[in-house]
C-alpha cells in the first residue's frame, strides 16, 4: 500500500486501534455487565480484537486497490528467484533494526552505572523524544516509497530533489522540536514521574537531545534512499557505525578512561551523531553520482 502511495489506510488503522483500546482495555480488565473481568489478560484480549479488526480492514483495502486485478492464485506459488531477491533486500534492514536495540542496550549499559533513577529518567525522556521523531519516521516511509518509484522510472533527478527537500523539511522540523524539548525538558519528564532526581536526569538528556535533533533526519532519510535504490547494505553499515561501534568505543573512553559523568554520556552521543551525520551528507553525494552513473551506463549499453 505504501508503494502505491497509500499511507493513510494504515494510519487510520493505528488511530482507530488506539481509541478502540482505550475502550476495550478497561472493559476486559475490570469487566462490565455480561463481560467478565479478565485482569491483566484483558489487555491481550483487547489487543487481539483491535488487531483483528485492523487486519480485516486492510484486507478489504488491498482487495480494492489498483493492483488487485493482477492478483491471482498463481501469485501465491513460491518463486524462489523473487524470494531470493526479496531476502537480499530485507536481511540488511532486519539486521539494522536489530542494531537499534543493541544501540539502546549500549547506552543503558553506561547510564546504569549512575543508578536506577538515572535510568528511569532517561527512559521517560526517551519516550518524549520519540514522539517528536514520529514525523521524521513518516518522512522515511514517504522517501522510501517516492524514491523507489522514481528509481524504477529512471527519474534520477527527482530522487536528488526528494532527498534535498525531505532533509530540509525534516531538519527544520527537528530544529523547532529541539527548541521545544530544550525549554520544556523538566515539564515533559515530570509527566511520567514526580521523583525529583529522575526528572533531573531525564531533563539533562532531553536538553542535550535537543542539540542532536536537527541531525537525526539525515540518518532516517538517507537510510530510506539506500533502500529505495536497492542498496540496503549501506543502511546496515550506517547502523553498525552510528549505533554500536562508534558510540561504544567513544563512551568507553569517556566514561571508563576519562571518568566522565552522566551528562558526558549524551555529549559524547551528540558528538558522534553530528560527526556521522556530516560524514553521511558528504558521502551521499558521491554515492548518488556513482549509482546513477552506473545505471545510465548500463542502459546506454
Amino acid at each position: 500500500m505504501n508503494a502505491q502511495g497509500d499511507t493513510k489506510s494504515y494510519r487510520n488503522v493505528l488511530i482507530f486501534s488506539f481509541f478502540l483500546n482505550i475502550f476495550l482495555n478497561p472493559l476486559f480488565i475490570w469487566g462490565y455487565g455480561i463481560v467478565p473481568a479478565y485482569g491483566i489478560g484483558g489487555l491481550a484480549i483487547a489487543t487481539v480484537i483491535a488487531q483483528s479488526i485492523g487486519t480485516i480492514y486492510l484486507a478489504y483495502k488491498i482487495n480494492s486497490c489498483k493492483l488487485r486485478k493482477y492478483l491471482s492464485i498463481k501469485c501465491f506459488i513460491p518463486k524462489f528467484i523473487l524470494l531470493k531477491e526479496l531476502f537480499s533486500q530485507a536481511m540488511p534492514i532486519m539486521i539494522s533494526m536489530l542494531f537499534i536495540g543493541v544501540g539502546i542496550f549500549n547506552i543503558l549499559y553506561f547510564i546504569g552505572q549512575f543508578g536506577d533513577l538515572a535510568t528511569a529518567g532517561y527512559g521517560a525522556a526517551l519516550r518524549v523524544e520519540q514522539v517528536f521523531l514520529l514525523p521524521v519516521i513518516g518522512l522515511n516511509t514517504a522517501v522510501l516509497s517516492i524514491g523507489g518509484q522514481n528509481f524504477g522510472a529512471k527519474n534520477y533527478n527527482r530522487i536528488r530533489e526528494l532527498y534535498t527537500k525531505a532533509l530540509f523539511f525534516g531538519s527544520s522540523f527537528m530544529t523547532v522540536a529541539g527548541i521545544i524539548l530544550f525549554f520544556g525538558a523538566e515539564f515533559f519528564v515530570s509527566q511520567f514521574t514526580d521523583n525529583a532526581e529522575a526528572i533531573y536526569h531525564g531533563a539533562i538528556y532531553l536538553k542535550i537531545a535537543a542539540l542532536i535533533a536537527p541531525i537525526y533526519p539525515v540518518f532516517f532519510i538517507t537510510t530510506a534512499v539506500f533502500q529505495a535504490l536497492k542498496k540496503p547494505v549501506y543502511s546496515l553499515y550506517l547502523s553498525v557505525l552510528r549505533l554500536t561501534a562508534f558510540p561504544f568505543l567513544s563512551l568507553w573512553y569517556v566514561i571508563n578512561i576519562r571518568g566522565g559523568d552522566y551528562a558526558d554520556i549524551f555529549y559524547t552521543i551528540m558528538a558522534t551523531n553530528w560527526f556521522m551525520g556530516i560524514a553521511v551528507i558528504i558521502f551521499i553525494g558521491y554515492f548518488l553520482n556513482n549509482v546513477f552513473k552506473q545505471k545510465k551506463s548500463h542502459f546506454s549499453y
